[in-house]
């Protein structure tokens, strides 16, 4: 198993041997622990998910467009939103008004990667002086 940062140290720190061997072999009990280990609580997803905004200066500091929106995604999913147009609808409604001019809003025949990557293309126009 290919582990990076907090997982990694929660993968070889915490975890037993025993437990490890486990989660090798069995996908259902390693996602159930993943799960329980990493998940954002509720209330902290509703509250950032409330709070998050790009905005200009985000943009002129370079704050990744993707990354934003892929914690946006991330916290949606953790207050139970499971619908992917629930996901791009907060995603737009956050972003600074100026740059929803330029983003479609999200429609059902639009998937999630879809409308990452047309914001991600919309930050590569702009660093390319389009």
């Amino acid at each position: 198993m290919k582990t990076r940062g907090e997982a990694q140290s929660w993968w070889i720190a915490i975890l037993s041997a025993k437990e490890r061997d486990k989660m090798k072999g069995d996908n259902k009990y390693h996602l159930k622990k993943l799960f329980e280990q990493f998940k954002i609580p509720e209330q902290e997803a509703l509250s950032e998910l409330q709070s998050s905004k790009y905005t200009k200066d985000d943009c002129l500091n370079d704050t990744s467009i993707r990354a934003w929106t892929m914690e946006m995604v991330r916290n949606c999913r953790a207050y139970r939103m499971t619908d992917p147009m629930q996901h791009m609808t907060h995603v737009l409604q956050a972003l600074d008004p100026t740059f929803r001019l330029y983003i479609v809003a999200p429609t059902e025949n639009v998937m999630l990667d879809d409308y990452v990557n047309e914001d991600d293309a919309e930050d590569d126009a702009e660093e390319d002086g389009n």
